[in-house]
């Protein structure tokens, strides 16, 4: 902006305007794709319409304000007033949102002083700090970082709402691989005894990591009835995707548990933990698993998940706990500032 108000050669100025907006274009769209984040489902609409007026105020204002700063201080002190406000907002921006959207860590003593990130050769947070979730904007795409640290971190969060809920759980289940380092301190705060449940996705052709169905250990199974229809697909390949799978899924779970004794969950209060939801074919798989086992009650835990699969647990579970339901999910890990994969010498050393 500033070097418009200086810059006199028409071509010069042409360039200037091309940067300009390129400039507003990378801003606009993300900036109300943040204010929609930040608004919340119910307030969004309000909020964009607001802003999106703001805009066009703003466009019909300053052509008059331009003029009253150009008699007030000659050609350049439009620009130079409009690089201020830009950087003054800028400012404001970085700030508010980090102060804003937070979380705060509960600062209630758990019932078993067991530290997970000591455990691990990592200090433990116990200030009560405030974990920032967003913060900023770059090349039009809204930064999604630093909400989780890494799975330990979102347990620790996630196991503060648990017991802020206060319901009943008798075991935690953590879905291997990355669902352990989150269960844990889970099971620590509630002082109850960490497992596993095992599930395999079964993947679409050609695209594994497309889920239309997941099957448990037992061969207890869930189908995504909706996917498998649009990508018609036959009975054949998903018996044999399904009986493969459950194979994997044994095999996964006799080695998590070897040496234990059988997992009774009769009567028992389940809580099933998983470091985040997707399309939730695991953890869908792992709830009725849970539940065929005789379970007097199944609720779910995870850090963050898609708004569309969340709304789906919760009817399927007694209960769910879900710290962020983020309407620009795209992938579990884009708010984990470390969600580096878990080895399953990792995971199995965090079991009891």
């Amino acid at each position: 902006m500033y070097a418009q108000g200086i810059v006199l050669d028409p071509w010069l100025m042409l360039g200037a305007r091309f940067v300009q907006g390129i400039a507003v274009a990378l801003v606009f769209a993300p900036s109300l794709a943040l204010a929609g984040d930040l608004a919340g489902e119910r307030g969004s609409g309000t909020t964009l319409s607001v802003l999106t007026m703001a805009f066009g105020l703003g466009v019909a204002a300053g052509p008059l304000a331009s003029g009253v700063l150009y008699n007030l201080g000659g050609f350049s002190m439009p620009f130079t007033v409009g690089a201020v406000l830009a950087l003054a907002a800028l400012g404001l921006t970085y700030w508010e949102v980090e102060e804003t959207l937070s979380v705060t860590r509960s600062r209630r003593r758990p019932r078993r002083r067991t530290d997970t990130r000591a455990r691990h050769g990592r200090s433990p947070d116990v200030s009560g700090n405030r974990t920032p979730l967003y913060r900023g904007v770059k090349f039009g795409t809204i930064l999604l970082s630093d909400m989780f640290t890494d799975r330990t971190d979102a347990g620790e969060q996630l196991a503060a709402a648990v017991r802020r809920s206060d319901i009943e759980v008798d075991i935690v289940l953590g879905i291997p691989r990355g669902g352990l380092p989150v269960a844990r301190p889970v099971a620590d705060a509630l002082d109850v005894p960490l497992d596993v449940v095992v599930a395999s996705k079964v993947g679409a052709p050609g695209n594994p990591e497309l889920a239309v169905a997941a099957v448990a250990d037992d061969g207890t199974t869930w189908r995504n009835d909706s996917l498998i229809g649009k990508l018609d697909l036959t009975t054949g390949y998903l018996e044999d995707e399904i009986e493969h799978e459950q194979r994997a899924a044994r095999q996964k779970r006799e080695r998590y548990r070897e040496g234990r004794p059988p997992l009774s969950l009769t009567g028992k209060h389940v809580l099933v933990v998983d470091d985040g939801l997707a399309t939730g074919a695991t953890m869908f798989a792992c709830v009725e698993r849970v539940r065929e086992a005789g379970a007097a009650s199944v609720a779910a835990a995870v850090p963050v998940g898609s708004p569309r699969t969340a709304d789906q647990l919760e009817r399927t579970v007694d209960h769910l706990e879900i710290l962020e339901r983020p309407r620009s999910f795209r992938a579990v890990g884009q708010f984990f500032r470390d969600f580096s994969q878990v080895s399953d010498e990792e995971a199995m050393a965090l079991l009891d």
